[in-house]
């Protein structure tokens, strides 16, 4: 079965896991797409229904899941995310502090009414991580997503990319709107 070939491994020269972008594997992120948002639209309701609201619950849960998987495979999260991202580059504390950072901001989001600095903060950090998928991409690697390994076996460039344009453009409505 094609996903069950072997990989090669994190000691390999390249230090890259090679991902399977099957129809499969698009059906699982859709999945866990609408699970984010069904989730956050349970917690808004439980908060007090706004559309505002909705959206920032939808960045908070998706950045403390996403953070949460990051610290589950922290070993991982940190090879993978050292070899592509511009700052991990030049500070090598960050791929470190990175899910925590993410953590502290999808907190801020779910414990507060929001503010627009901090939908700036969302926009900005998302661009950041977007461009530095983009520049990995453009040198044609097909590395797996950091921090799902076997669980979502789609190229890092779709699945982070995809959560970057998605968590900025929604960072960016919420500053428009609001």
């Amino acid at each position: 079965m094609l996903m069950d070939r072997p990989r090669k491994s994190l000691k390999n020269k390249d230090k890259y896991l090679y991902p399977d972008d099957t129809g499969k594997e698009y059906v699982k992120a859709s999945i866990i797409i609408g699970s984010f948002l069904l989730i956050s639209l349970v917690s808004t309701f439980g908060r007090g229904w706004g559309v505002k609201y909705f959206w920032q619950d939808f960045i908070a849960i998706f950045l403390i899941v996403s953070a949460g998987q990051k610290m589950f495979r922290y070993e991982l999260f940190i090879n993978i995310f050292s070899s592509y991202d511009i700052l991990a580059k030049k500070w090598k504390i960050w791929p470190y502090i990175y899910p925590f950072v993410e953590l502290t901001i999808g907190a801020n989001l779910l414990l507060t009414n929001g503010s627009k600095l901090m939908y700036f903060v969302v926009m900005v950090f998302c661009a950041l991580t977007g461009y530095s998928v983009l520049k990995q991409r453009s040198r044609h690697i097909r590395a797996l997503f950091a921090c799902l390994d076997n669980s979502l076996r789609l190229p890092l460039s779709m699945v982070s990319l995809f959560e970057s344009v998605i968590l900025a453009a929604t960072a960016a409505y919420l500053i428009i709107v609001y």
